[in-house]
């Protein structure tokens, strides 16, 4: 009957960690675009309009140039002229790399304005799990040009490598050479978009370049001819991180005052092995780094874990607590409350349990 209770503690003790874990991550999940109507046909199928006057435009872009001016800040101006070009087909969590040409003053060649790369409604280079980027060139000439993405492959780290970095082993970094693995090439399609006949006509090229999770990129753009234009190419890194808020890891972790339980009857420190689920905080899960000011390759991220031991028998120790991942590469540190059970026989004040402190190494998958 003692066995029979002491299960029953320990299953609904489980049970309701893995019911906070899951309704965290319920929590975290991304919001639907907030502006649409699902019961709405617009909301799905729409046409491009053709716009009487190219001025609205042309005030949208203006105030880009104006106002979007900072990495991962919010580009109001930048979501609102993807829903005057698109209507209800823009989505604001599909990528759109948005170029500006404009004519010099004395109505000569055209020059770029600062390009921006709208992803849901912030001017950043940070994706997460997007399959395509949208290039759109919106000018006051049409121009022959190519969009061209190139990959640039980064290794995956080893899964040592955080314990080599940690006792100085050289060449533990986790910066990898850049190395251009694949090129893919796309012409842009023109098309007018104003037609007011006493006012200087505006045009749109677009193309979509697939992308691969997981890499850093560059997106070119080149003119197929330099009489009209007066710069020799366009140019836009990014990175496209892993979507999810979610992930399994590995540790390495030592428990400490291990008295009383049954990792060790002498109290000493007890090394083991542990799985862990990690569920990523908001705004610290990880991202790929395009940084020219960085030489990580990762920012580090912070998760709540919870797992278990592998070794020895099923849930004798239970772990919680904070991992501080991709320090070095995709391994970074855990902090974490073990809970551990105790010597047959022993009373404790938490049933068949004690807190202990486990601190160890962990690698993100």
């Amino acid at each position: 009957m003692q066995r029979v209770e002491r299960w029953s503690r320990r299953s609904r003790s489980l049970a309701g960690t893995m019911i906070l874990a899951v309704a965290g991550f319920l929590c975290w999940a991304p919001a639907a675009d907030a502006q649409l109507d699902p019961e709405s046909p617009s909301s799905y199928f729409a046409a491009m309009p053709l716009h009487e006057s190219a001025v609205p435009i042309r005030m949208l872009l203006d105030e880009i140039d104006r106002t979007c001016t900072k990495i991962d800040g919010a580009c109001p101006a930048g979501a609102e002229l993807l829903e005057t070009l698109f209507l209800g087909s823009y989505r604001d969590h599909l990528p759109d790399l948005i170029v500006h040409l404009r004519k010099d003053e004395d109505g000569g060649r055209l020059r770029a304005r600062q390009p921006v790369l709208i992803f849901n409604r912030l001017n950043t280079p940070y994706l997460y799990g997007v399959e395509a980027v949208w290039v759109l060139v919106v000018s006051e000439e049409e121009v022959p040009m190519e969009a061209r993405l190139t990959t640039i492959v980064e290794r995956e780290v080893n899964p040592f490598t955080g314990v080599l970095g940690v006792v100085g082993v050289a060449g533990a970094g986790d910066m990898t050479p850049e190395s251009e693995s694949s090129v893919k090439n796309q012409e842009l399609r023109w098309r007018q978009l104003s037609t007011a006949a006493d006012e200087e006509p505006l045009f749109i090229g677009s193309t979509r370049l697939s992308i691969d999770h997981g890499v850093v990129a560059r997106i070119t753009l080149i003119p197929k001819s330099y009489d009209s234009v007066a710069f020799q190419s366009i140019t836009a890194h990014l990175s496209n991180s892993r979507s999810s808020a979610a992930a399994f890891g590995a540790a390495l972790g030592i428990t400490m005052d291990t008295e009383g339980t049954l990792l060790a009857k002498d109290g000493n420190p007890n090394f083991n092995g542990y799985v862990l689920a990690k569920f990523f905080l908001p705004g610290r899960r990880p991202r790929i780094q395009v940084s020219p000011a960085s030489r990580r390759l990762y920012r580090p991220s912070v998760a709540i874990v919870a797992g278990t031991n592998v070794t020895n028998d099923s849930f004798q120790e239970i772990v919680v607590g904070v991992s501080f991942g991709h320090l070095i590469g995709k391994s970074g540190l855990v902090i974490a409350g073990n809970w551990v059970r105790t010597l047959d026989g022993e009373i404790v004040d938490s049933g068949d349990r004690k807190w202990k402190l486990l601190v160890g190494v962990d690698f993100t998958f």
